[in-house]
């Protein structure tokens, strides 16, 4: 699972993720809010891998 942090207008929160695609330096993550399904790139080092 990957929990990066996601921006919605001023406020950033970290998110559940799922890693759909990746560059060296980007990551494409999948994650819901609510009842709704997002998906955007983030930096790279925006993104924590937990083991878990």
């Amino acid at each position: 699972m990957l929990i990066p942090w996601v921006r919605f207008g001023p406020e950033a929160i970290r998110a559940d993720a799922k890693l759909a695609r990746s560059t060296p330096t980007a990551a494409g993550i999948v994650f819901r809010a609510g009842d709704q399904t997002f998906r955007c790139w983030v930096w790279g080092n925006a993104v924590t891998v937990d083991e878990a």
